[in-house]
């Protein structure tokens, strides 16, 4: 199939599929005698994976090397299954650092009302002087 008709049927554009080329994602992609590119079905499933794989936060880099340390295509077990662990220990990251997070929003808000507690309350009186120590 040409460019055109994989762009369309991923939903992506033309440039993009060129991009991943150009960066070695998709491997070596044949010509016809006319110059045009000519996909076939595996390359719906290589462009599918990368879609997955970025749609989780993996960036080129990461993809690569997910491609690279499958022997075969992308559409394997094995493939799916370095992506499937990939995404969990990502997972775990993200669980992690939302827990740090959520610790952090705590401490924070206790800063915030032990401050809170020690300010004298506003005064209405605008004549009142306004340098009054805090401590």
């Amino acid at each position: 199939m040409k460019i055109g008709e994989l762009a369309k049927r991923l939903g992506v554009a033309t440039s993009k599929i060129r991009f991943y080329e150009s960066a070695g994602l998709l491997g070596e992609v044949p010509r016809k005698d006319n110059g045009f590119r000519s996909y076939d079905e595996q390359a719906i499933v290589t462009l599918s994976f990368i879609r997955d794989a970025q749609r989780a936060g993996m960036d080129l880099e990461a993809i690569r090397g997910l491609l690279r340390s499958t022997a075969t295509a992308p559409k394997s077990e094995r493939a799916q299954r370095a992506l499937l662990k990939e995404l969990q220990t990502r997972l775990g990251a993200v669980e992690t650092l939302q827990q740090q997070l959520k610790r952090q929003k705590a401490e924070l808000q206790s800063a915030i009302a032990q401050l809170q507690a020690r300010l004298p309350m506003p005064t209405a009186d605008p004549t009142r002087s306004s340098q009054q120590s805090l401590l």
